[in-house]
């Protein structure tokens, strides 16, 4: 059975994925046994996470999912240090009171430590390691996706004499999402576009649907709506539907899914932000090979957001250029 379709079972006790879905990490003798200390677990990101780890490490991955809690993603960090079977760990970090202490731990055990999504330590667009244990860093560059965002915003508003515009985050803290918020504020000021709201909706559409409904209703001359991810946003061009909006709301996705880049073809999305999770996963799993050897990594960081030959945003003027892996 594929471990991620029993993922949903597992999500409530925390438990890594691998051990419940007949798969064992130690069952490769030729590859490295990945703990791989996730953000949260979905059923199609996570998945090219790690095929992308497995494909770059040629070993065998765990996933464990703290489901956004910070507290739980250090006590995993923790159990799979003290259970000596893993020869790298990758974090993605949910924030630095549940990083640092992994990265401390994992540097006393001599583990290699690759980071994936958000840096850890106090400069949050470094792609540099910034403290002891951290061995490679993949960074979705806050400062990156905030730029990208705001483009698309500002031509998405353009020619229109106010444009309110609606923000989904990921999570409270989540340093990739205050970034983007803080800084289309601070560029929207005395231009035409206005925030009217931001919300938080853990990736999750059924939480999309139910808070962007309320806001939509308070907010009824809403222009643009952008989301933490493009299944967040479908979840969202059905509210705008429903509230008959549909063709006066345009929303704007993340990650370039197979779904997205379908959506934006037929015009229910406008655009979304290019992320290539497969790609970015098989450099994290050849780095923590290399890290295991003792070979030099060099660099030893990059901007996630620059990967692939389409970057950024992607629209009905690009699409065709751009391969989705999720």
């Amino acid at each position: 059975m594929n471990r991620f379709v029993i993922s949903a079972a597992v999500a409530a006790l925390g438990l890594p994925l691998a051990a419940c879905g007949g798969s064992d990490a130690e069952g490769k003798d030729d590859g490295l046994r990945i703990a791989f200390l996730a953000a949260g677990v979905d059923a199609t990101y996570t998945p090219a996470q790690v095929s992308g780890l497995e494909q770059g490490s040629g070993g065998e991955v765990t996933t464990f999912n703290p489901q956004f809690d910070p507290a739980l993603q250090l006590s995993q960090c923790q159990d799979a240090i003290s259970q000596q079977r893993y020869d790298a760990i990758v974090i993605t970090p949910l924030d630095n009171s549940s990083a640092l202490p992994c990265a401390r731990a994992a540097h006393a055990a001599k583990i290699p430590l690759i980071v994936d999504g958000t840096a850890i330590g106090k400069d949050s667009n470094s792609v540099e390691p910034q403290v002891d244990g951290v061995d490679f860093s993949m960074i979705w560059v806050p400062s990156t996706f905030a730029k990208d965002t705001w483009a698309i915003i500002q031509s998405a508003c353009a020619g229109k004499s106010e444009c309110q515009t609606v923000m989904e985050s990921s999570f409270l803290g989540d340093p990739l999402f205050a970034a983007v918020v803080d800084h289309v504020k601070q560029q929207s000021a005395g231009t035409n576009i206005k925030v009217v709201a931001t919300y938080e909706s853990h990736y999750d559409p059924a939480e999309t649907t139910s808070k962007l409904q309320d806001i939509l209703v308070a907010n009824p001359e809403v222009d643009v709506v952008t989301f933490a991810n493009d299944p967040t946003a479908l979840a969202g061009t059905e509210v705008v539907n429903k509230l008959g909006r549909e063709g006066k709301v345009m929303a704007v996705g993340s990650g370039g899914t197979k779904a997205g880049v379908a959506a934006i073809k037929t015009g229910k999305l406008y655009a979304t932000i290019a992320n290539l999770p497969l790609t970015a996963s098989k450099i994290e799993g050849e780095m923590a090979v290399k890290a295991k050897q003792g070979d030099k990594i060099d660099p030893v960081g990059l901007d996630a957001f620059g990967l692939g030959e389409v970057k950024g945003a992607i629209t009905q003027a690009n699409v065709d250029k751009f391969s989705p892996e999720w």
